[in-house]
């Protein structure tokens, strides 16, 4: 089961966004082609069918050590909590904010997408549909609010040194440099 899969989402939830899908969403399944059944498809309906992969790298050439599958498990971890508060706005909770549903495939992607050796960010709902990645040190503070497929950013929050990135486009893969240069600091 993939990613997507496991959390309810198809890739018609991208299209809206513009996120085309991954040569490695298509390698994991095949497409099996079926015939009528019970009259209800026709012969060319598809069906998706998992198929094993052995490979217990969590990345491509990168050893399964212990501090790796801890941090996989970390993030696991922040994308069912994205998860818990995507419910529980939906739910129309008056005491949680509605998280919208690209908000929160895109916090999944972003975080899934983070560097493997960076600090992993605290949660929290931004109550406008959107979600809050944040890193804090006693030095420097950084936040990140994920809205729909944007990013904003801001660097060095609440001091003379803040630097702001502003509506940032998240293609679901690749850290927009800006913020991949700044949570290299951390």
């Amino acid at each position: 089961m993939t990613f997507f899969e496991a959390n309810g989402a198809t890739w018609s939830d991208f299209e809206g966004i513009g996120i085309a899908e991954p040569d490695a969403f298509r390698s994991i399944h095949r497409r099996v082609r079926r015939g009528r059944h019970r009259d209800q498809f026709a012969a060319s309906t598809f069906v998706i069918q998992e198929q094993e992969v052995e490979d217990i790298a969590v990345s491509p050439g990168e050893p399964a050590t212990m501090e790796i599958l801890d941090n996989q498990s970390q993030r696991a971890r922040l994308a069912r909590l994205v998860e818990q508060m995507y419910l529980d706005g939906s739910a129309q909770n008056a005491e949680s904010p509605y998280i919208s549903r690209t908000s929160r495939l895109a916090a999944k992607l972003l975080i899934d997408a983070l560097p493997r050796d960076t600090t992993l960010p605290k949660l929290a709902p931004d109550g406008e549909g959107g979600i809050i990645l944040a890193w804090a040190t006693e030095q420097r503070k950084m936040f990140v609010t994920v809205d729909d497929a944007r990013l904003h950013c801001v660097d060095n929050a609440g001091s003379p040194d803040a630097v702001y990135f502003d509506d940032l486009a998240f293609d679901g893969y690749l850290m927009p440099q800006p913020i991949l240069d700044a949570l290299l600091a951390y």
